[in-house]
């Protein structure tokens, strides 16, 4: 009996269905969009979005080895210590907020890399990426990528980078001094929660070549955490050269009290050194 009504109910439910799904579909074909949420027209949501701009971050190295190609966290669960889509949220915030606060950046990244990826990841970067989305559903594929900035973890370090008549020493290396037309902007630090913040940028102003490395120092100890490469697009209308986008960088320091002239900043070509006078914003 108790089977008899649930097939007469379902076969009920079918009926019911088929002429509601009929009429939004014809409803579809009128309608301005063609499609109407959740039913489907007869295309099956054709208009899918031909292109999408996607952060992502890459796993370059693990257990200090470089991986044969750098992997998408989407694509690699393994290096998650959280759900996918909490890692994408995180990304997400970590993009939109690099070039708008430099803390909170900071503060975003370092949850990243130590509650979401794994703690055997030893390099990773943060990329924009263009995609199609059914094909990157297929097979992953990307129209465009763009490494935006990478990151190491690296155990903090006590080597002092030394000031001499021909150069910098550190770690019984010795820098010569760089001859060429430095441009560079070297800004006073800021604190906020407790965090230093330093940044800047540096070009060679006659060749028009961005530096190898940016060197942040505090009392000549190298900063842990810093970054160059940054994108500076108010530079590139500045000075209308789009070659010297990404010559900007920041060093952020664990520190709410400081003398300004605790700090410096080199600047590296070819293995050739420069330093940048301070400047208040």
């Amino acid at each position: 009996m108790l089977g008899r009504l649930k097939n007469s109910l379902l076969i009920n439910a079918v009926l019911l269905f088929v002429p509601v799904y009929v009429l939004m579909a014809v409803a579809g074909d009128s309608h301005r969009h063609k499609e109407i949420y959740p039913f489907f027209s007869w295309s099956l949501f054709s208009k899918i979005p031909g292109k999408m701009n996607m952060p992502t971050v890459e796993v370059v190295s693990v257990d200090g080895k470089k991986l044969d190609k750098p992997i998408d966290v989407v694509f690699a669960p393994e290096y998650l210590q959280v759900k996918k889509m909490k890692a994408v949220s995180l990304i997400y915030k970590w993009s939109g907020a690099r070039l708008k606060d430099p803390v909170s950046a900071y503060e975003i990244r370092r949850l990243l890399q130590d509650k979401v990826l794994t703690q055997n990841v030893t390099e990773y970067r943060l990329c924009a990426t263009v995609y199609e989305p059914a094909q990157r559903y297929r097979d992953g594929a990307l129209i465009s990528k763009e490494v935006i900035e990478g990151y190491y973890k690296v155990a903090p370090s006590a080597t002092k980078v030394i000031k001499q008549g021909n150069g910098w020493l550190y770690d019984g290396i010795t820098y010569p001094l760089y001859k060429g037309t430095l441009e560079s902007e070297f800004l006073k630090p800021t604190t906020k929660k407790g965090l230093t913040v330093v940044q800047g940028f540096a070009f060679d102003k006659v060749e028009k070549t961005l530096p190898d490395s940016v060197w942040v120092l505090h009392n000549g100890i190298k900063c842990e955490d810093q970054l160059d490469g940054m994108i500076r697009q108010d530079l590139v209308s500045r000075y209308n050269d789009k070659t010297i986008r990404k010559s900007g960088f920041s060093g952020v320091f664990d520190l709410d009290s400081f003398q300004e002239a605790d700090f410096s900043s080199l600047v590296f070509f070819n293995g050739h050194v420069a330093e940048m006078t301070m400047r208040t914003p």
